[in-house]
């Protein structure tokens, strides 16, 4: 069972680039980060954070941004947006938590499919 006690916030800079991420355990994330960037059957290999890992000749810098101890996954996720919001990072490709209002409109956003239809984002998902 995960403890949210440990909760906390990092960066990872790469070159001129930054990734904000949140987690429990530093050290076993950071040595997650290692493994995956290298790994072809990992399924955030192609990842634009391990893109540029790779690129960077396997080099990142993971850093602690701030210790924020909760109760659970969501209140960990919305504190890990609030930052993204904050540091505008470079290599997340998505956002870390999402309201009930913002997945109900991602769900309703339309997208131009290359067939020339509209389909709703929810279809994608």
């Amino acid at each position: 069972m995960v403890y949210y006690g440990d909760g906390l916030i990092y960066t990872i800079k790469v070159g001129e680039d930054t990734y904000v991420g949140s987690i429990t355990n530093f050290y076993r994330r950071k040595t997650e980060h290692k493994s995956h960037h290298k790994n072809i059957k990992h399924k955030e290999y192609n990842s634009l954070l391990y893109q540029r890992i790779r690129e960077n000749g396997g080099k990142f810098d993971m850093k602690l941004h701030h210790f924020y101890p909760c109760k659970s996954n969501t209140k960990l996720r919305q504190e890990e947006q609030k930052t993204i919001i904050e540091l505008k990072p470079t290599l997340n490709e998505r956002n870390a938590y999402l309201s009930l209002e913002g997945r109900n409109e991602w769900k309703r956003k339309k997208v131009l499919c290359e067939c020339g239809s509209y389909i709703s984002s929810r279809s994608l998902a």
